[in-house]
């Protein structure tokens, strides 16, 4: 075959276009960081890369849900051991005044003492976390408890379940609702207190059995919520290593190694020079100027 000018030109160009398009690529590689800077650069290292990023959107999901149902069952279990401790001190307060031995001021005194706990518990049964109450059931965004009445408060939440998920498809309950322990607990002090008042021994000592009693359900609340704390916590170290595996994988499929591509780099500037003075030796350097 007769090689004429024209195809030692050509071939020239396309040398010249080849040696830079793959200078480009190792610039672009060298200031974004990574390797695929395109698809067509990966196919298959593209498609993982998406893969990974879509599990690391998933995981960030699951990782909030997380934090957010942690601080809550937190903030639930420390409030519900306030409560229990409150309970504690009134069982003092009612052995105390069960002994028959107490003065109209002395069981006034501890009238003031207990309404100082019931105050306590309904402020802690209004707790909330990011605007939220913690034991109004659904109704996160109304006040559970109001003072006043015969009973000493009102409810005004629900016995509503807020479930949150975790994992892929595992759901955790992250609240109780105000309507178990601290309601039982409202309803004992409150009768400790009026027992107290009107001076009532038989009703004094009904009431420890009945403070016995709500702090049993203060207790189940608060273990339930340890278990759950314990399980978000764990559940919270699994997704952080999830994280971190998956994070580790992507940068593996795209991120460039930066020593080699500098090494890549140095050659290919080498190859283009080399490309351009091969040419200049075929084609008008006139041509050649341009290029340059």
């Amino acid at each position: 075959m007769r090689i004429t000018s024209q195809m030692i030109v050509d071939n020239a160009l396309r040398n010249i276009e080849q040696s830079f398009q793959r200078l480009s690529r190792l610039q672009g590689q060298l200031s974004s960081g990574k390797r695929i800077t395109k698809s067509s650069d990966d196919p298959a290292g593209t498609s993982r890369a998406l893969s990974y990023k879509s599990a690391q959107s998933a995981l960030n999901k699951y990782q909030d849900n997380t934090n957010n149902a942690l601080g809550w069952t937190q903030m639930s279990d420390s409030t519900l051991g306030d409560v229990s401790a409150a309970l504690t001190k009134a069982r003092e307060i009612a052995v105390q005044a069960s002994n028959g031995t107490l003065t109209d001021d002395d069981r006034m005194q501890l009238v003031g003492e207990v309404q100082q706990l019931f105050d306590q518990v309904l402020q802690a049964g209004n707790n909330k976390i990011d605007n939220r109450y913690i034991f109004a059931g659904h109704k996160t965004t109304t006040e559970p408890f109001t003072a006043g009445g015969a009973s000493g408060y009102t409810y005004n939440g629900d016995a509503g379940q807020i479930a949150s998920e975790i994992e892929p498809g595992s759901m955790l309950v992250m609240n109780v609702p105000g309507s178990q322990g601290i309601s039982a607990a409202l309803d004992a002090l409150w009768s400790l207190r009026n027992a107290l008042g009107s001076g009532d021994q038989t009703s004094v000592g009904t009431s420890i059995q009945q403070l016995g009693s709500a702090q049993d359900a203060v207790l189940q609340d608060q273990g339930s919520m340890g278990g759950r704390v314990n399980r978000l916590e764990t559940t919270q170290a699994r997704l952080k290593s999830t994280q971190e595996t998956t994070a580790h994988l992507l940068s593996n499929t795209e991120d460039a190694d930066i020593t080699s591509v500098i090494t890549d780099l140095a050659a290919q500037q080498n190859a283009y020079q080399a490309a351009l003075i091969a040419a200049s030796r075929s084609v008008p350097q006139s041509l050649v100027n341009y290029m340059q």
